[in-house]
């Protein structure tokens, strides 16, 4: 008898032996499909990605373009404006420059002719008086 519990436990060893087998054997071929359909789908997501973010890098360049573009533009308007300022003031500079030296010639004119009328009253005593008043008035005009 306890040679058949013997063959008996033996058989049902075998039993869950086969039925741990179909399990685990099941669940191995599951286990790879599964992984290779994760698998795949990984490498779908991370195309995606990678599209995507070239996409986002050309996004970011052509904006990065534009930035540069638009201070361009605005440094060539504003060296535009500059030059612009410039050339009216040399034309202001020269208006200047040429009312100066005028202003220069009349300034050492006028200094000469007081320096003549102060010599001319320095000079001045009873007797010349008319005389000396007649010199200043014809220096003067």
């Amino acid at each position: 008898m306890m040679e058949g519990m013997m063959n008996g436990g033996s058989d049902w060893l075998q039993v869950i032996s086969l039925i741990l087998n179909l399990v685990f054997g099941g669940g191995l071929v599951v286990t790879l499909v599964t992984l290779k359909s994760t698998k795949k789908s990984a490498e779908a997501s991370a195309k995606g990605a990678e599209a995507n973010t070239e996409s986002t890098e050309l996004d970011n360049v052509d904006k990065a373009v534009a930035i540069w573009r638009g201070l361009a533009e605005e440094m060539e308007k504003r060296y535009s404006d500059l030059f612009t300022n410039y050339t009216e003031l040399q034309k202001n500079f020269s208006t200047l420059t040429i009312e100066v030296s005028s202003l220069r010639s009349e300034v050492k004119k006028i200094t000469s002719t007081n320096q003549r009328i102060l010599n001319i009253l320095n000079s001045i005593n009873h007797e010349n008086l008319e005389q000396k008043k007649q010199e200043a008035n014809e220096i003067s005009n």
